[in-house]
């Protein structure tokens, strides 16, 4: 996962997008975000999914 990285804090799944300048939501981030959604429906402990921006900024254009 190039612009998505996954943290898990017991059942809490932390996910940051990281696709600079501006986090930009494109086919590498889409590509990632369904390895991720994947990744989290195989696993019985994860409760949520926290999405967050590396950047200062939210996505965007």
């Amino acid at each position: 996962m190039g612009t998505a990285q996954l943290e898990r804090d017991g059942a809490l799944a932390l996910l940051t997008l990281d696709n600079p300048p501006l986090n930009q939501i494109g086919e590498q981030v889409v590509d990632d975000l369904e390895e991720v959604v994947d990744d989290l429906e195989a696993a019985d402990d994860v409760r949520a999914l926290l999405v967050r921006a590396a950047a200062p900024r939210r996505c965007g254009r």
